[in-house]
Formats: C-alpha cells, structure tokens, sequence
C-alpha cells in the first residue's frame, strides 16, 4: 500500500478474530501527524483489541497497520511510541524517584528531573513514597508520565483517565493539551464523550467491531 507520508497511523481493513468470533470487523482509519483522536465506544466494542493490533501486540487476522510507514514494532517504531495501557502496569516496590531515573536512563533523550517535576506536581515526600502507598489517581499519573519521558512523537492512551479523581483527571488533560501544542499524535479510547470531545479533532466511533 502506498504510504501517507503526512499520515503517522494507517490501518487497512483490519480484522481480529477470537476462536471464529469476530472482534474487529473491516477497520480503516487514518491519522494524521500531530493530530488528537478519540476512539469512543461502550465495553466489549473491540477498543482495547485494536489497541493491541495498532500496537503489534496482538496480530490482526487480516488486514495491514503501518507506523511511519512500517510495522508496529519495527525498531524506530518503539523509540518514537509510547502507551498508556488500560491496566497501571509499574512496579510497586520501588520509590517514586527511583522508577523515574530508571526510565530516564533507558532513552538516550530523556526528560529532565525539572520537566518532570513540572508534569507531575509530586511534592519531595511523594517521590520518595513507594509507587504502590500512591492513591489509585496519583498513580495513574505517575504511569501517564512515565510514558512521556522519552518524548514519544505518538503516543496510545487506552482509557487514560480511569482512577483519577477530578484534580488529578484536570491535570492530566492540560498535559495532553500541551503534547498537542508540541504536536505529538494522540490516539485515545474513552467511554466519556464530554471528555473526548474537549481534547479530539476528531472522534471514531466503535460499535460491535465496526466503526461507524
């Protein structure tokens, strides 16, 4: 298939099967660099299936995703995507500060301790909490930032606001309002549409594995 070279997500007529139960039924879609867009659609609408498509996670049955033009875990791919799955998925027996070095020091281009500051607010005593004594919102905000500190160009959030409460949800969409800025490409699944319609230009909806 000839590439977009302004699209970073194509997806061709994919389809996800499970023990011949269709899941994904006829997926196409196309997103643009630098644009935010929402996938909304009830439980068990194939959301996270094609998350995990999207992502190389999980192969799709039939069809084609391109990243950039290659596929998902091509190795450029990984240095460039981020993703925030539905599940926190951080280790709880390390202190807050010492999770962030450690992803800090995995890429080459890192955030530095100042910008990270500034996107998680953490006073001196959290970062020295455990990551697992963190409320269920700070939580998720920790591993919403984590996903940022390689400076990913496009980033996956699937359901990204599940668990915060009101101060710590307000956050996290300023932050997402300021990769927007920077031109990060967003892709994010919700059942909220007053939340998606805030932040997407665009919105997909999902319905029993189609999109409508």
């Amino acid at each position: 298939n000839a590439q977009d070279f302004n699209s970073t997500l194509e997806v061709f007529n994919i389809g996800k099967k499970y023990k011949k139960r269709p899941v994904l039924r006829n997926v196409s879609l196309n997103v643009k660099r630098g644009e935010a867009v929402g996938l909304l659609g009830p439980n068990g609408a194939g959301k996270t299936t094609l998350m995990s498509c999207l992502l190389g996670d999980r192969k799709a049955t039939k069809g084609q995703v391109l990243l950039d033009g290659l596929a998902p875990q091509a190795q450029s791919n990984k240095e460039k995507v981020a993703v925030l799955p539905q599940e926190n998925a951080i280790p709880t027996d390390l202190k807050v500060k010492e999770l962030l070095h450690f992803f800090q020091a995995i890429y080459k281009d890192s955030l530095t301790d100042v910008e990270i500051d500034s996107l998680l607010c953490f006073s001196p005593e959290q970062k020295n909490q455990l990551a697992g004594k963190l409320s269920g919102g700070q939580k998720r905000l920790l591993a919403f930032v984590i996903c940022l500190i390689g400076k990913p160009k496009l980033l996956f959030l699937d359901e990204p606001t599940a668990g915060m409460d009101t101060s710590t949800r307000q956050r996290f969409w300023e932050i997402v309002h300021d990769l927007k800025e920077k031109g990060v490409t967003i892709f994010y699944t919700s059942h909220y549409i007053e939340e998606v319609e805030h932040t997407a230009e665009r919105i997909l909806v999902l319905h029993q594995g189609r999109l409508l």
